[in-house]
């Protein structure tokens, strides 16, 4: 059986043309001109129709100008199973020149379909002597799980790893997404957050992880990350602020997620406000001790005084050095100003008598007593 293509001069105009501009490559993207485009669809619209026998007989009566026009664009198909199945019987039966290069192309943007995984692989040994974990990929298993396994024997930021010297698999986008999916595969989250940065993670998520499926990849982050202190400015967090609000605010985004995870983002969300309102410094590190158990925490307009509120008591820290920190009972506290910095501080010393608590920072083991001081009004408040 042979195809029949109009105007075969026509086409062979075309297709030097376009191989001249786009030259085929096992690891570039053609970019066919409408001329050829057309044509091209043609033959393809042809080839996928058939079935078994029929396919083996079209693909060995294939011209050697039919057979270029199907290699010249086939990276547009790869996305076709029916494609695929054309292009693996036209490796099989007419072993093309180039068939092990493009064969490793497909293999890698198809996460290892099995009718390429031969060719593939003799192309891995062909390049071993530049490319020596290319050999490594191909087996039974996906390779994007096989590469995942490589950068866990390595120290190399992702970033990076796929570019290093004999790997080299970042010119192959498709792959590389492959590969971000697996890295982000829900049960290996919190061992990826302690190591690549949050802004890598949140790059990651937002080119591999499809949009409808991103709210529980985020949900499940949340979970699997919850033990540990995030950085002020993580970017996966701020993206699910920024997308579903606290959960203060009850969006449904925040029905999925546990007690705990959510208590976890209120205490981030607590830490960088005081952070905000403080500063870095021994203070703000003294208070992170009890994130957990603070209700909200606000400043005065002049940024002078900052409230934290532990629901059984409210705790009054100046930001400038030189005075002491008060705590006052909820139902105390309602003397206490919240005007500027100086009309707090003189309603705290006139109503000094009515606190639980105070404590300066004095030398450099204040903490130890101000850290007994919060938790003995705490445990009370359990007791209660």
């Amino acid at each position: 059986m042979t195809f029949s293509l109009p105007g075969p001069a026509r086409l062979s105009t075309a297709l030097t043309a376009v191989m001249k501009a786009h030259p085929y490559a096992a690891n570039g993207s053609i970019t066919p001109s409408n001329r050829l485009q057309t044509d091209a669809a043609f033959l393809w619209e042809r080839l996928t129709g058939f079935r078994g026998n029929e396919r083996d007989e079209a693909v060995d009566a294939l011209h050697s100008l039919e057979l270029r026009i199907l290699l010249a664009t086939a990276r547009t198909r790869l996305d076709d199973p029916n494609a695929l199945a054309v292009l693996a019987t036209v490796m099989d039966r007419r072993r093309p020149e180039g068939a092990t290069a493009l064969a490793w192309d497909i293999y890698l943007v198809t996460d290892g379909h099995g009718n390429f995984r031969s060719l593939a692989l003799a192309h891995a040994r062909e390049s071993a002597a530049t490319q020596p974990c290319w050999v490594k990929l191909v087996s039974d298993r996906p390779p994007s799980e096989i590469a995942l396994d490589l950068y866990h024997t390595q120290q190399q930021p992702f970033a990076l790893f796929l570019g290093e010297e004999g790997l080299q698999l970042d010119q192959w986008p498709e792959f590389v997404r492959c590969v971000q999916r697996a890295l982000l595969t829900p049960g290996k989250l919190s061992r990826l957050d302690r190591r690549e940065s949050s802004e890598a993670i949140e790059r990651c998520v937002q080119i591999a992880i499809p949009a409808g499926e991103r709210e529980s990849w985020y949900q499940t982050f949340l979970e699997e990350t919850q033990s540990h202190r995030k950085a002020l400015d993580h970017a996966v967090l701020l993206s699910v602020l920024h997308r579903f609000d606290e959960p203060a605010k009850g969006r449904p985004f925040w029905n999925g997620v546990s007690n705990s995870s959510r208590k976890a983002f209120d205490a981030w969300l607590m830490d960088c406000s005081l952070t905000k309102f403080m500063g870095e410094g021994e203070r703000v590190d003294f208070w992170r001790k009890f994130l957990h158990s603070m209700k909200k925490a606000w400043t005065t307009k002049d940024r002078g005084v900052v409230f934290i509120d532990m629901d059984v008591a409210v705790a009054v820290q100046f930001v400038s050095t030189g005075t002491a920190t008060y705590l006052f009972p909820r139902d105390a506290f309602k003397y206490v100003s919240r005007g500027a910095e100086n009309e707090v501080r003189k309603s705290v010393h006139g109503n000094r008598q009515r606190s639980v608590a105070s404590y300066e920072h004095r030398g450099n083991n204040w903490q130890w007593g101000a850290e007994a001081e919060v938790r003995r009004i705490l445990a009370g408040q359990a007791d209660d």
